[in-house]
């Protein structure tokens, strides 16, 4: 869709994450994605930077996401039936498998 934001850009997905993490999550503003983290990371690790506080002149903090204790618990049964679910199929799947390499 013509104007929507995906990936690390996207509210919707920022908000999932400090739901399931349980953490405030500080959004970046007109950030490169990964690639800029990558970098500032290098930046520090090889001395080319002084330190994590150099790295904040390189970047504009924005929102601030606060986690939903209510999505929190949805996500969390969401992930007990998945672990339930992978427990039940992976001896199917592990059964199939073999059988296709007879």
């Amino acid at each position: 869709m013509p104007g929507e934001q995906r990936g690390s850009g996207s509210h919707v997905w920022k908000q999932i994450l400090a739901d399931v993490l349980g953490i405030e999550l500080t959004s970046l503003v007109d950030h490169g994605g990964a690639a800029l983290g990558a970098a500032l990371v290098a930046g520090v690790g090889s001395g080319a930077l002084s330190g994590w506080e150099a790295v904040m002149t390189h970047i504009a903090l924005g929102e601030v996401i606060v986690p939903r204790q209510q999505n929190a618990e949805v996500y969390e049964e969401a992930y007990e039936m998945y672990l339930e679910l992978q427990h039940t199929v992976t001896p199917i799947a592990h059964r199939l498998a073999k059988r296709s390499r007879m």
